[in-house]
């Protein structure tokens, strides 16, 4: 993720360095484009777009959590 420089945000106060459990991330097995958007019925705003994400995650495998 950091070749990618890709920055993952924490709330404050931010997890400590003795935590007792990693983080990990997967990409979603399925995505679509939903809503307005898809439609091509979206309404203009001042700034940016309004897109509905349908996503879909893998399985989350319960050995690795325990």
């Amino acid at each position: 993720m950091r070749e990618r420089k890709i920055h993952i945000p924490f709330p404050e106060p931010r997890p400590g360095v003795d935590i007792k459990y990693k983080f990990s991330y997967e990409k979603p097995a399925y995505m679509n484009i939903a809503g307005s958007y898809a439609l091509k019925t979206v309404a203009k705003q001042h700034e940016g777009f309004a897109i509905d994400l349908i996503l879909q995650m893998p399985p989350v495998c319960i050995p690795c959590l325990l």
